[in-house]
């Protein structure tokens, strides 16, 4: 079935989606609750069902979303970082809804464990697999285990290039940074998911007083960096006390968001007696305090996309950010914010000390980076998700798994197939 624009013909589409979209805060989430948003207001009769994994008890979760039905399995969490969900599945709860939703195709979201139910279900009843790639593994194994000369990282890449290459019939991905990256580690079929951002939910018309009064504990008229995410190694935090030590005394740092490195920043922050935790914040309230601020700050390097850029970029707030990873796809560099080099402490606090003593770049930074946003339409971005990138992982569905698994070991050869050419 192939699904051009002006098709009215009803989907049937399953959502392997972990850890929830509904219960974790995240990028990812926002991207998927965007995709069902677009689903409920443009392909209503479409039949789209969710299969996502929660530990607590799932009868005080919501069971359907926008209309939708959800289906929980069995999770756990992990022991490092206790917030996130992820499921074997074990009771074969995925198992049970595509017999008896029997979809058009999966879509399933990746890292994680669900994928391979996924995999296991769509050669069983071959139902085309699209695999959507929203967290880079290689930073988290760089960051939380031992080098070894390498040997996690490589053991990593060996999974990914199983997922995507032999079991995935597309791999979509968020920048075309990790679509280069994935093809040079001989993962052809890739195409990047275009992003997109809630230009209303985010927007230079909530700044608030009251709001930025809480975020400087007081000290309205301070300058104000903000930073929104995850309080996590991986999203270089270490950074925030380096960066502060180079700041004036009238510059003041909140971090919004919670994880399992909040205390120990908060430890390291305490001397500089210039910041302010608020935990996670969620609609007005975060809106507000995205507008409210007056430069944002990302230390992170292991971002795919870097969705808090995207919104605070929508809130007429300029960024400095790493110069790593997705963030490279989305500031143009001195002209919608600065892109400064990983872990330099001495570049983040001059951009930023630039930024404070320079008014008018600011305004004309924020400016030009709220128009950049007005472009990057969540309509159009899931138009080309349903409309062409279903299509082409059916299309896919032509080269055999066990082809694809003797490509994985003979790069001569091969031929590619990603729905514009093919190749020998």
């Amino acid at each position: 079935m192939i699904f051009a624009k002006d098709d009215k013909t009803p989907l049937r589409l399953c959502l392997f989606v972990e850890p929830s979209p509904f219960t974790y805060m995240s990028g990812y989430a926002n991207r998927f609750q965007a995709l069902l948003q677009y689903l409920a207001d443009k392909h209503l009769e479409d039949d789209v069902h969710i299969v996502t994994t929660e530990v607590v008890n799932t009868m005080n979760l919501p069971q359907t979303w926008l209309g939708f039905p959800i289906h929980y399995t069995a999770g756990f969490r992990l022991p490092h970082y206790p917030l996130m969900s992820l499921s074997c599945d074990y009771t074969l709860r995925s198992l049970r809804t595509v017999i008896h939703h029997r979809p058009h195709i999966i879509h399933a979201s990746s890292p994680g464990f669900l994928v391979l139910s996924a995999a296991l279900i769509s050669r069983m009843f071959s139902i085309p697999l699209l695999v959507s790639y929203h967290t880079h593994l290689p930073i988290y194994v760089r960051t939380y285990l031992p080098k070894l000369f390498g040997l996690p990282e490589w053991i990593v890449w060996q999974w990914i290039r199983w997922v995507h290459h032999v079991l995935a019939d597309l791999t979509i991905v968020t920048s075309p940074q990790i679509q280069q990256e994935f093809q040079q580690h001989g993962i052809d079929q890739v195409m990047v998911w275009p992003k997109g951002v809630d230009t209303n939910t985010f927007h230079p018309r909530y700044k608030d007083e009251a709001m930025r009064a809480i975020m400087t504990d007081g000290h309205k008229e301070d300058f104000l960096v903000v930073y929104v995410g995850r309080i996590a190694t991986e999203k270089g935090l270490h950074l925030l006390p380096e960066i502060m030590k180079r700041l004036p005394p009238n510059v003041r740092l909140c971090c919004i968001g919670i994880g399992p490195y909040e205390e120990e920043l908060r430890s390291l922050l305490l001397p500089t007696n210039r910041v302010v935790f608020t935990g996670p914040l969620q609609g007005r309230a975060l809106s507000q305090a995205f507008a409210s601020a007056d430069v944002f700050v990302m230390p992170s390097t292991s971002e795919t996309l870097g969705f808090v850029v995207l919104e605070s970029m929508a809130s007429g707030v300029p960024v400095v950010a790493a110069r790593a990873g997705g963030l490279v796809d989305l500031i143009r560099d001195g002209e919608t914010g600065f892109l400064v080099t990983p872990n330099d402490a001495d570049e983040y606090a001059n951009r930023i000390r630039q930024l404070q003593l320079d008014a008018s770049l600011r305004d004309k930074m924020a400016q030009r980076a709220r128009l950049d946003t007005e472009t990057w339409s969540w309509t159009a971005s899931m138009e080309t998700l349903r409309m062409q990138y279903y299509s082409v992982a059916r299309q896919n569905m032509r080269l055999r798994w066990e082809q694809r698994l003797w490509n994985m070991f003979s790069f001569s050869g091969r031929r590619r197939v990603d729905g514009m050419q093919s190749e020998e």
